[in-house]
Formats: C-alpha cells, structure tokens, sequence
C-alpha cells in the first residue's frame, strides 16, 4: 500500500470562476468538452458485436481529440505523444495535459483517485521519461518549502474522468502528480476537482456487469504503424 497526500485540493461548483484555470491557460470549458465527448463516444458504441475494449478506447481517443481541438481554439499547445501516451503539450506554459480514465474514486474528494491501467509500458515509460519533473518526497512535502504562489519548471497534468453507469454521472478532474514509488503515482500536490456531468438523461447503456467493467479502462498499447 502506497501513502497517498495531497498538498491541495479544489473543489468549486462555479470551476469557472477557479484562478487554477487562469495558471494552466485554458477555461473549464475545454476539459468539460473534452470529457463530454469521451462519454458520446462510448454511449455510441454497440458493445453486442464490438471488442470488449472498443468502448473504453474509444471514449479515450475523443476525449484526446477534443482536448487538443479546443486547446487549439485558444492558441494553447501542439498535440503531444509519448510511448502511446497522447495529450497535449505547450512548450510556452511548459505544460503537458494527458488524458487517462480513471478508477472509481476520480472526482471524490475523500478518496484516492489513480489512472487505470497505469502499470502499461508506455506509461511507465512516459513517467521515466518525466521523472525530472517531480521533486523529491521530503522536499514535496515540507510545509516549510511549499506556498500557493510556488510554481514548478515544468508541470505534467492528468485529465482523469470515470464514467460511473450506477449514479448516471461522469466524474473527473485534474491531478498534478508528485510522488512515484515503483513507477506507481502515489502523490499529487493538486487535485482540481470539478462538478460532475449528469447524464440520467441519456439513453441508458446496452449492459452493466460489475461496477470496474461498466466504467472506462484502456489496458494494451496501442501498436504503431512501420515506415
């Protein structure tokens, strides 16, 4: 079992109005977009005939594209990819915002939220790769050497959201990691946690089997073409 902190959490039901939103350089409204479109994805696709995983990798991939298209309405980054890790990248900001589901406890406040499937090889690469990025554990966490106003060199942002079937409502928020223990992400120094999207006005989905299948999850890497 890992220890799990958390320097600072956000958690508004007016996100717009959130000054955390101002320092990364895009609106609420591009990551709700973002997500909304992950959800239409997997409302769309007919799981009697598809792969098991086409659900969840599709609600993955729009969720991906639709970021990066509302990041580009707001002259905000170029399309990042790293090891079959997607996202976006602004080399000004020196941000990089990746999109990953998450279990079931993203967008709960009192529980610990983690990408699912995050043990994959691109994501341990991709978190090798960015390992200069997070500062150490005593430093993180020394209340002495943290203020509100403190900014990191570089920031690497996970846009979590969980589609929850049973409570008819999309969870998700944004993490800014800082403790790996065995390439696991054990610490994030902010959770900004937004309002979830309701959608028991949605047509209800074909099957429901057990709370971790009828929610989002990628497991495989994606193979890339040759040539």
């Amino acid at each position: 079992m890992h220890a799990y902190k958390v320097e600072h959490i956000t958690q508004s039901n007016e996100p717009k109005d959130d000054s955390d939103f101002k320092k990364i350089g895009l609106p609420y409204e591009v990551f709700e977009k973002a997500v909304d479109a992950a959800f239409r994805a997997y409302q769309r696709e007919d799981n009697s005939f598809s792969t098991k995983s086409a659900a969840g990798y599709n609600a993955w991939n729009y969720a991906v594209k639709e970021l990066r298209l509302k990041a580009l309405e707001h002259s905000w980054g170029v399309p990042f990819e790293s090891n079959g890790i997607e996202g976006i990248k602004s080399p000004l900001r020196k941000i990089t915002i990746i999109v990953n589901s998450g279990n079931k406890n993203t967008g709960i406040k009192d529980k610990e939220p983690k990408p699912k499937n995050q043990k994959g090889s691109g994501y341990n690469v991709l978190m090798s790769d960015n390992l200069d990025l997070f500062t150490s554990c005593d430093d993180l966490f020394d209340a002495n050497s943290i203020t509100e106003e403190s900014t990191d060199p570089n920031q690497t942002w996970l846009l979590l959201f969980h589609i929850d079937e049973r409570k008819e409502e999309i969870r998700f928020e944004l993490l800014l990691p800082t403790k790996i223990e065995n390439r696991i992400i054990s610490g994030y120094k902010k959770r900004i946690i937004l309002s979830p999207i309701d959608i028991s006005n949605k047509p209800k989905f074909t099957s429901v089997t057990s709370e971790e299948d009828s929610t989002v999850g990628i497991d495989f890497d994606v193979p890339r073409k040759s040539g």
